[in-house]
């Protein structure tokens, strides 16, 4: 099957790479999948979750990761003149703050797990991702700085582990993967470190960066 959300993944490292080395062959593939992400978002604002590469069909509905693809267009539509992406990114924003912001249903994002019944599997990681676009774009206007907050409670209550009482094998503190994988992995410490420091820049609240460097 072919999970758009990593498409859009890989979107960013052709991003990074031309970046990083000016190939005009890295924004060519990147420009294609925003040009695919964009024919195929759906009326809502939002993008299936799996689908046959081949034909189209939709193996799997739902996914709260929009975020990935929130943070490709932006990119290409700030830095690489692809105006005419805003109107898909700001949709898909439309759509994460009406849907899991609200619903707190972070769920199906990982491609090694089967469907699952709506929230028995919750998960950080996209939310960690729009946590950190709504910083890079918040206004006195939108409250996204608020809502940023929010999500890290979210996070925190549900994946950041300050100590060992629950599972004496765990080296803590540090950050759970997932329901179904509910275990401390250190690149998500690394994510939510990531997340703490922006908090941090946005808000001026030291507690950010004392959880950071915890």
């Amino acid at each position: 099957v072919l999970q758009v959300s990593r498409a859009a993944m890989v979107g960013l490292a052709y991003l990074d790479l031309h970046r990083a080395t000016k190939g005009a062959e890295f924004l060519d593939a990147a420009q294609r999948i925003a040009n695919t992400l964009k024919a195929t978002q759906l009326p809502e604002g939002r993008w299936y979750f799996r689908v046959n590469p081949a034909d189209g069909r939709v193996l799997e509905d739902y996914t709260s990761d929009q975020a990935q693809a929130i943070l490709f267009l932006d990119n290409l539509a700030d830095h690489h003149g692809r105006k005419d992406l805003a109107e898909a990114r700001d949709r898909a924003v439309a759509w994460m703050l009406d849907n899991p912001v609200k619903t707190r249903h972070w769920q199906q994002q990982w491609d090694d797990v089967g469907t699952c019944a709506p929230y028995s599997n919750l998960e950080f990681y996209d939310a960690a991702l729009f946590a950190l676009y709504l910083l890079g774009h918040a206004t006195p206007e939108n409250g996204y700085r608020r809502i940023a907050c929010e999500l890290f409670r979210y996070i925190e209550d549900q994946f950041v582990l300050w100590e060992s009482s629950c599972d004496r094998k765990f080296i803590v503190p540090g950050v759970l993967e997932q329901y179904q994988c509910y275990e401390v992995i250190d690149g998500h410490a690394a994510h939510v470190i990531r997340l703490c420091q922006s908090l941090h820049e946005a808000t001026g609240e030291a507690v950010y960066l004392d959880k950071a460097r915890a």
